[in-house]
Protein backbone atom coordinates (compact mmCIF):
# COMPACT_ATOMS: atom_id res chain seq x y z
CA UNK A 1 0.00 0.00 0.00
CA UNK A 2 2.75 2.34 0.62
CA UNK A 3 4.54 1.43 -2.54
CA UNK A 4 1.44 2.22 -4.67
CA UNK A 5 0.79 5.48 -2.27
CA UNK A 6 4.95 6.39 -3.01
CA UNK A 7 3.97 5.76 -6.76
CA UNK A 8 1.65 7.93 -6.99
CA UNK A 9 2.95 10.49 -5.56
CA UNK A 10 6.23 10.15 -7.73
CA UNK A 11 4.07 9.79 -10.85
CA UNK A 12 2.27 13.41 -10.08
CA UNK A 13 4.69 14.99 -9.12
CA UNK A 14 6.41 14.09 -12.70
CA UNK A 15 3.08 15.56 -14.19
CA UNK A 16 3.53 18.94 -12.67
CA UNK A 17 7.11 19.40 -13.60
CA UNK A 18 5.96 18.59 -16.91
CA UNK A 19 3.56 20.81 -17.46
CA UNK A 20 5.16 23.29 -15.96
CA UNK A 21 7.85 23.20 -18.17
CA UNK A 22 5.50 23.05 -21.29
CA UNK A 23 3.79 26.44 -19.50
CA UNK A 24 7.30 28.31 -19.23
CA UNK A 25 8.64 26.68 -23.00
CA UNK A 26 5.00 28.35 -23.80
CA UNK A 27 5.68 31.92 -22.02
CA UNK A 28 9.41 32.04 -23.66
CA UNK A 29 8.23 31.33 -26.95
CA UNK A 30 5.04 34.10 -26.67
CA UNK A 31 7.84 36.40 -25.53
CA UNK A 32 10.36 35.19 -27.84
CA UNK A 33 7.33 36.06 -30.63
CA UNK A 34 7.03 39.41 -29.10
CA UNK A 35 9.98 40.25 -29.30
CA UNK A 36 10.45 39.54 -32.88
CA UNK A 37 7.10 41.02 -33.31
CA UNK A 38 8.11 44.32 -32.58
CA UNK A 39 11.74 44.03 -33.83
CA UNK A 40 9.60 43.40 -37.12
CA UNK A 41 7.75 46.37 -36.18
CA UNK A 42 10.48 48.95 -35.65
CA UNK A 43 12.12 47.62 -38.81
CA UNK A 44 9.02 48.15 -40.90
CA UNK A 45 8.74 51.50 -39.48
CA UNK A 46 12.37 52.02 -40.09
CA UNK A 47 12.33 51.33 -43.55
CA UNK A 48 9.01 53.31 -44.40
CA UNK A 49 9.97 56.11 -42.69
CA UNK A 50 13.51 56.15 -44.78
CA UNK A 51 11.21 55.58 -47.82
CA UNK A 52 9.59 58.81 -47.19
CA UNK A 53 12.53 60.37 -46.51
CA UNK A 54 13.84 59.91 -50.21
CA UNK A 55 10.08 61.47 -51.79
CA UNK A 56 10.55 64.46 -53.04
CA UNK A 57 8.25 67.58 -53.75
CA UNK A 58 5.93 67.18 -56.47
CA UNK A 59 7.05 69.75 -58.57
CA UNK A 60 11.01 68.63 -58.27
CA UNK A 61 9.47 65.00 -59.16
CA UNK A 62 7.82 67.29 -62.24
CA UNK A 63 10.68 68.70 -63.76
CA UNK A 64 13.16 65.53 -62.66
CA UNK A 65 10.43 63.62 -65.01
CA UNK A 66 10.32 65.68 -67.99
CA UNK A 67 14.18 65.93 -67.73
CA UNK A 68 14.53 62.17 -67.71
CA UNK A 69 11.96 61.76 -70.66
CA UNK A 70 13.59 64.02 -73.03
CA UNK A 71 17.36 63.06 -72.09
CA UNK A 72 16.27 59.83 -72.84
CA UNK A 73 13.94 60.64 -75.91
CA UNK A 74 15.04 63.84 -77.46
CA UNK A 75 13.56 63.60 -80.44
CA UNK A 76 9.91 63.44 -78.83
CA UNK A 77 7.31 65.11 -78.27
CA UNK A 78 5.87 64.94 -74.63
CA UNK A 79 2.21 64.20 -74.79
CA UNK A 80 0.78 63.52 -70.95
CA UNK A 81 2.31 63.29 -67.41
CA UNK A 82 0.23 61.90 -64.64
CA UNK A 83 0.72 61.95 -61.01
CA UNK A 84 -0.77 59.78 -58.22
CA UNK A 85 -0.59 59.15 -54.92
CA UNK A 86 -0.79 54.89 -54.50
CA UNK A 87 -0.58 52.83 -50.87
CA UNK A 88 1.10 55.87 -49.30
CA UNK A 89 3.68 56.14 -51.91
CA UNK A 90 3.66 58.37 -55.00
CA UNK A 91 4.22 57.65 -58.50
CA UNK A 92 4.37 59.79 -61.81
CA UNK A 93 4.42 58.84 -65.49
CA UNK A 94 5.12 60.37 -68.41
CA UNK A 95 4.17 59.64 -72.25
CA UNK A 96 5.49 60.94 -75.54
CA UNK A 97 5.79 59.93 -79.06
CA UNK A 98 8.12 60.78 -82.27
CA UNK A 99 7.49 59.69 -85.51
CA UNK A 100 8.39 55.69 -85.22
CA UNK A 101 7.41 55.04 -81.64
CA UNK A 102 5.23 56.01 -78.62
CA UNK A 103 7.08 56.24 -74.84
CA UNK A 104 6.39 55.87 -71.23
CA UNK A 105 8.13 56.33 -68.56
CA UNK A 106 7.08 55.53 -64.89
CA UNK A 107 9.06 56.87 -62.12
CA UNK A 108 8.75 56.35 -58.00
CA UNK A 109 8.49 59.10 -55.17
CA UNK A 110 12.24 59.13 -55.26
CA UNK A 111 12.55 59.92 -58.79
CA UNK A 112 13.80 56.82 -59.62
CA UNK A 113 12.60 54.54 -62.70
CA UNK A 114 10.51 51.72 -62.10
CA UNK A 115 9.30 51.18 -65.83
CA UNK A 116 9.45 52.50 -69.39
CA UNK A 117 7.74 50.89 -72.32
CA UNK A 118 7.86 51.61 -76.27
CA UNK A 119 5.55 50.51 -78.89
CA UNK A 120 5.34 51.65 -82.72
CA UNK A 121 3.36 54.68 -83.36
CA UNK A 122 0.65 54.95 -86.20
CA UNK A 123 -0.20 58.36 -86.03
CA UNK A 124 0.62 60.18 -88.63
CA UNK A 125 -0.61 64.01 -86.90
CA UNK A 126 1.66 62.85 -83.78
CA UNK A 127 2.65 65.97 -82.78
CA UNK A 128 -1.16 67.32 -82.14
CA UNK A 129 -0.79 66.33 -78.87
CA UNK A 130 2.17 67.84 -77.66
CA UNK A 131 2.70 69.29 -74.31
CA UNK A 132 5.66 72.09 -73.75
CA UNK A 133 5.86 71.41 -69.96
CA UNK A 134 7.84 74.89 -69.51
CA UNK A 135 4.44 77.00 -70.66
CA UNK A 136 2.60 75.07 -68.09
CA UNK A 137 1.59 76.23 -64.43
CA UNK A 138 3.26 74.23 -61.78
CA UNK A 139 1.99 71.00 -60.02
CA UNK A 140 2.01 72.50 -56.34
CA UNK A 141 -0.10 75.35 -58.66
CA UNK A 142 -2.22 73.20 -59.91
CA UNK A 143 -2.67 71.25 -56.82
CA UNK A 144 -3.45 74.66 -54.87
CA UNK A 145 -6.03 76.06 -57.02
CA UNK A 146 -7.89 72.87 -57.49
CA UNK A 147 -7.93 72.59 -53.42
CA UNK A 148 -9.25 76.21 -53.53
CA UNK A 149 -12.35 74.31 -55.45
CA UNK A 150 -12.86 71.27 -53.00
CA UNK A 151 -11.68 70.16 -50.00
CA UNK A 152 -9.69 66.66 -49.35
CA UNK A 153 -6.33 65.44 -50.48
CA UNK A 154 -5.15 65.28 -53.58
CA UNK A 155 -5.18 61.67 -54.99
CA UNK A 156 -4.25 62.57 -58.72
CA UNK A 157 -3.34 64.80 -61.25
CA UNK A 158 -3.20 64.26 -65.45
CA UNK A 159 -1.36 66.45 -67.77
CA UNK A 160 -3.28 66.58 -71.14
CA UNK A 161 -3.56 68.46 -74.47
CA UNK A 162 -7.44 68.49 -74.99
CA UNK A 163 -7.98 69.85 -78.86
CA UNK A 164 -5.49 71.98 -78.40
CA UNK A 165 -6.45 73.23 -74.59
CA UNK A 166 -3.38 72.19 -72.27
CA UNK A 167 -5.63 71.09 -69.23
CA UNK A 168 -4.54 69.87 -65.73
CA UNK A 169 -7.40 67.24 -64.26
CA UNK A 170 -6.99 67.02 -60.52
CA UNK A 171 -8.90 64.65 -58.44
CA UNK A 172 -9.26 65.53 -54.58
CA UNK A 173 -10.82 63.02 -52.16
CA UNK A 174 -13.11 63.88 -49.23
CA UNK A 175 -15.30 61.84 -46.99
CA UNK A 176 -15.36 59.25 -49.53
CA UNK A 177 -16.36 61.95 -52.34
CA UNK A 178 -14.14 62.60 -55.54
CA UNK A 179 -14.01 65.87 -56.94
CA UNK A 180 -12.21 66.20 -59.82
CA UNK A 181 -11.25 69.67 -60.99
CA UNK A 182 -10.35 71.08 -64.75
CA UNK A 183 -8.04 73.92 -65.05
CA UNK A 184 -6.33 75.13 -67.82
CA UNK A 185 -2.70 74.19 -67.16
CA UNK A 186 -1.31 77.78 -68.97
CA UNK A 187 -4.01 79.97 -66.73
CA UNK A 188 -4.62 78.10 -63.98
CA UNK A 189 -8.57 79.30 -64.78
CA UNK A 190 -11.02 76.68 -63.13
CA UNK A 191 -12.89 74.56 -66.47
CA UNK A 192 -15.26 72.43 -64.79
CA UNK A 193 -15.92 70.38 -61.63
CA UNK A 194 -17.47 67.30 -61.53
CA UNK A 195 -18.44 65.24 -58.13
CA UNK A 196 -18.08 61.50 -57.85
CA UNK A 197 -19.52 59.30 -55.46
Amino acid sequence: MRKLWLTTVLLGGLILTGCQNQQENSASQKTSSQSTSVQSSKKSSSQSSSTRAKAISADKLFDQAIAKFKADHPKAVITAFSWEEEYGGTQVEVEGQDQKHEYTLVFDQSGKLIRKNRELNDELNWKADAINPAKVISLKTAFAKAKTQASGVVKSADLENDNGTLKWEVKLSHNHQETEISLDAQTGKVLKKEYDD
